[in-house]
């Protein structure tokens, strides 16, 4: 079942469609191996090609979701029945914890990626609850036990008074002592000099997928939200057309510390352990100069 409460986006979350400028030089738009400018984009709608978009993230999936179980052993000590997935997409984390036995729940903004994600879940016969709701903004009919928000989701929260609206909504989405795990990249305070662009490609049973990262405009210490571009290319094996998705989102980008103090402020959650990596080895007080934080929180009462 998919439940559609979505009145408007309270987040400001930005996701929009890339124009393609044919004279241009925009590295985001240009072939990846000849760097030759490309005259279309097939998909520009915003989360038009759920499956597209499914197929450049889901490398990580496996060790991901076995990392998240690790944590959710080490800070709970009652039995786990229930998973809340946070912009759930096109649903891999739920795949993975409904076939483990867990009873799931997803919640996303986008109804054309929920409908895709049903789609994938009826492939699998697992019986999820799906809600069409901004993170800042939504309700569950029962709580879960423990929730999780994949990498960079949370940065879709821009202002500080919808991360706190999303706190206390989560809070109150969790049984008593429930879990929420966070995946978040990190910033310097000030002007960001790192690295601004990561490629990767993958084979699948589709094709094969090439993919680009890219801050097209990083954070300052004055303006901390950032510009990220994403594109998406499959190649199918029997010679059909190419596909792609272009994809410009607006982002918050925290710095060491940042989203703590958010969490402490809205006395929802008690901070219940601090990650540089997936690794239970990697807590985040060993790493000098961490680009990565996941943020296991206890809710309070």
């Amino acid at each position: 079942m998919v439940v559609c409460r979505l009145a408007r986006a309270v987040s400001r979350r930005q996701v929009v469609p890339v124009a393609v400028d044919v004279n241009g030089d925009d590295p985001l738009l240009t072939d990846h191996g000849t760097g030759d400018t490309l005259a279309a984009v097939a998909h520009t709608k915003p989360w038009s090609d759920p499956e597209l978009y499914d197929l450049g993230f889901s490398f990580d999936t496996a060790e991901e979701s076995a990392f998240f179980s690790q944590l959710f052993r080490r800070h709970r000590q009652a039995k786990l029945d229930s998973l809340l997935d946070l912009a759930c997409g096109a649903g891999r984390f739920l795949l993975v914890f409904g076939k483990a036995g867990l009873h799931c729940v997803g919640v996303d903004n986008s109804p054309v990626m929920l409908d895709y994600c049903r789609r994938r879940l009826d492939d699998e016969d697992l019986e999820i609850d799906l809600l069409c709701a901004d993170l800042a903004g939504y309700t569950l009919e029962q709580p879960c036990d423990v929730a999780l928000c994949g990498r960079d989701s949370i940065n879709y929260l821009i202002e500080d008074w919808a991360l706190e609206r999303h706190l206390e909504a989560t809070a109150a989405a969790l049984t008593s002592g429930g879990l929420y795990v966070i995946d978040t990249s990190l910033f310097p305070p000030g002007q960001y000099q790192g690295q601004r662009t990561w490629s990767w490609t993958e084979p699948t049973p589709q094709g094969r997928v090439r993919a680009r990262y890219r801050i097209a405009r990083p954070p300052t210490a004055a303006d901390r939200v950032y510009v990220e571009t994403l594109d998406i290319r499959l190649e199918p094996p029997d010679g059909a057309p190419e596909r792609r998705y272009v994809q410009r989102s607006n982002k918050r980008a925290f710095a060491a510390g940042e989203l703590e103090a958010v969490v402490q402020a809205s006395g929802c959650f008690e901070i219940a352990g601090r990650y540089a990596d997936l690794s239970l080895k990697a807590t985040f007080e060993r790493q000098a100069f961490p680009d990565r934080l996941i943020l296991v929180l206890r809710k309070r009462g």
